[in-house]
């Protein structure tokens, strides 16, 4: 019986640093440093008959396409703290402003994370925290 315990705590042990190496990875490649993005003015859709959506800003982000599966495969745990991370909380919220399709009209102005952390960084991570599942 011991034994299994053992086991079984092992394998959660491995399976959990696995999961935080593959996010780690993510962020190795997609961090401050290294993040790419456009702001893009989407306009008005037609989404059926006496419904349009109102026109917005949104964050394009440069990324491999095999990124895209792994980024809809980060926990919140990892997004959230990868958000308090100085190294990848800028880009962690660029990618979930683009994942999630938030209107980003403030980055019109804010293109740098300097600039970020100076008046938006509190509020978009208190949104993130309501926000991610």
């Amino acid at each position: 019986m011991r034994s299994k315990t053992i086991y079984v705590c092992m394998y959660f042990l491995l399976t959990s640093v696995m999961g935080h190496s593959q996010t780690n990875k993510i962020f190795l490649r997609l961090n401050n440093n290294s993040i790419k993005f456009q702001v893009y003015r989407a306009s008005l859709y037609v989404i059926g008959e006496n419904k349009v959506t109102d026109p917005k800003f949104l964050i394009v982000v440069t990324k491999k396409t095999s990124d895209v599966k792994k980024l809809k495969e980060i926990s919140r745990e990892d997004w959230l703290a990868a958000l308090n991370n100085p190294k990848y909380d800028w880009a962690a919220n660029l990618l979930l402003y683009e994942m999630y399709k938030k209107d980003a009209t403030a980055f019109e102005v804010v293109k740098t994370r300097e600039q970020w952390l100076d008046g938006h960084k509190k509020t978009d991570v208190e949104f993130w925290q309501n926000e991610l599942k």
